[in-house]
């Protein structure tokens, strides 16, 4: 009985040992362009209690965690990120990275602009990352495409919208169209030529 009751304490011990010092959980958040976006990155706990902290460029840490799985939901408003059930395991720190793609339309009141996707292909249709959009009017304005080749940004109501887009190896495509009120949701797809 001596022996049994010494084995079960050096088990505990040799846990409690294993648990010291280590930090749980290590969340690493980047745009697809590279660079870390200024976003706050939220873990839920699965009894409900929520840790927040804002992104770093080394990543943030949440030491003080469980052995439950957590959400994690990175960033706010149309671009949240939101990966669920990320496995915890005692003794060692979970890293999870993350890319994230901002909204290029901050606080568009409701109503009162279009909201345009334009998505950059080649002629077979593949996504052109990258991909360089400009824009002459309304406005002066330009914005690099995200990995699939895509941007979302928005114009006041009746405003003709003409630009291009340009990619390495690929002639530049021109766009032109008009925000209506009755087409308040623009999506358009833009080819580009392949250079021979």
């Amino acid at each position: 009985m001596i022996v049994v009751r010494s084995a079960l304490a050096f088990v505990a011990f040799a846990f409690s040992v294993l648990g010291a010092d280590y930090c749980s959980l290590k969340v690493i958040v980047s745009y697809s362009q590279g660079g870390a976006p200024d976003v706050p990155v939220i873990v839920q706990l699965a009894e409900g209690r929520a840790l927040k902290k804002n992104n770093q460029a080394e990543g943030v840490m949440f030491c003080d965690l469980g052995i439950n799985p957590v959400n994690i939901t990175i960033g706010d408003g149309c671009r949240r990120v939101t990966i669920s059930n990320v496995a915890l395991k005692w003794g060692q720190m979970q890293v999870v990275r993350a890319l994230y793609d901002p909204c290029l339309i901050q606080d568009r009141p409701p109503g009162s602009a279009c909201e345009i996707l334009l998505m950059a292909r080649d002629e077979s249709g593949t996504p052109l990352g990258g991909a360089s959009v400009q824009f002459t009017e309304p406005v002066p304005v330009s914005f690099l495409a995200d990995t699939n080749g895509r941007v979302l940004t928005g114009f006041g109501f009746g405003k003709l919208v003409k630009g291009s887009i340009a990619s390495e190896g690929f002639a530049p495509a021109l766009f032109s169209f008009r925000c209506t009120t009755a087409d308040p949701t623009i999506e358009k797809e833009v080819l580009l030529k392949r250079l021979p």
